[in-house]
């Protein structure tokens, strides 16, 4: 049997009636777990934390660090900064000098073994 124009219309309403409700329901549940959430609905919050966002949140996270270490830098310039040069200066500066050292022991041992005088010393 096939329900009448006047049924179904009230079929409907009442179909319309139960939806309504259970939205009010599980709008009423996501506002309650919300707030134990820090004010966002459990849909909400699922749906706005996102990869793009997390990266982006690191990369400001690595600028802010860097701008810090930077103003670190500029503020203890006058001791660090001599440090810094000794410090490059001896790494660079030390397979320098050794080589120098072997180059001039190596021509004073030559000249050593060439004169006769200085042949006691060797």
């Amino acid at each position: 049997m096939r329900p009448t124009h006047s049924a179904g219309a009230a079929f409907l309403r009442q179909r319309s009636a139960e939806r309504s409700r259970s939205s009010d329901r599980k709008v009423l549940r996501d506002h309650s777990v919300g707030s134990l959430r820090g004010g966002f609905g459990a849909s909400a919050a699922a749906g706005s934390v996102g990869y793009g966002s997390l990266y982006g949140f690191k990369a400001a996270v690595a600028v802010i660090v860097f701008y810090f270490g930077v103003k670190m830098l500029v503020q203890f310039e006058e001791i660090l900064l001599p440090f810094i040069m000794a410090l490059i200066l001896v790494s660079v500066l030390e397979p320098v000098k050794q080589v120098t050292m072997e180059v001039l022991e190596c021509t004073l041992v030559l000249l050593f073994q060439s004169v006769p005088v200085f042949i006691c010393c060797l």
